[in-house]
């Protein structure tokens, strides 16, 4: 009977750790596939050319 107890509380607790690993995966994923969508190319060339427009702007 007292072997029961145990894998009982022993299956709740690899079960809770599971979800909270498994919810930690998931927000990373979510985490990373934001960082996919930006084009950090695209952004950098944003920033020369506008610093190109303020050399030429003070010429």
């Amino acid at each position: 009977m007292l072997s029961y107890v145990i894998i009982a509380i022993l299956s709740y607790l690899l079960g809770v750790i599971s979800i909270i690993i498994f919810s930690a995966i998931k927000i990373s994923s979510k985490c990373s596939r934001k960082e996919e969508k930006e084009d950090f190319g695209q952004i950098a060339y944003d920033e020369i050319e506008k610093i190109e427009k303020n050399k030429n702007k003070k010429l």
